[in-house]
């Protein structure tokens, strides 16, 4: 099953934090948006407009071919976080 490639890049450090692997835009969107509600001492918690999530390309799980492509911003940080609502750091993670 081929998978997008994600990474969130720090514009003030210039850099990509390491890559995670999910089916689609929105599930990486999700992804990031319970990250910033559940982890409110990470810096892209605490300092979110100076990330972005970026599809960096996609990876093939049958075959283990990476797949670079064009870097495509997703989305800032700070727009999931105001979509995320408020912080709630006791709450569990869902698989939703």
């Amino acid at each position: 099953m081929l998978k997008n490639m994600y990474s969130i890049y720090d514009k003030k450090a210039a850099f990509y934090l390491t890559p995670f692997f999910m089916r689609n835009d929105a599930e990486a969107q999700r992804v990031v948006q319970q990250s910033l509600m559940h982890e409110p001492q990470s810096p892209v918690s605490t300092t979110p407009e100076d990330y972005q999530l970026c599809r960096i390309g996609s990876f093939d799980d049958t075959t283990g071919e990476l797949f670079y492509e064009q870097v495509e911003i997703i989305a800032e940080c700070a727009a999931l976080r105001v979509q995320a609502g408020p912080l709630d750091p006791d709450a569990p993670l869902g698989d939703s």
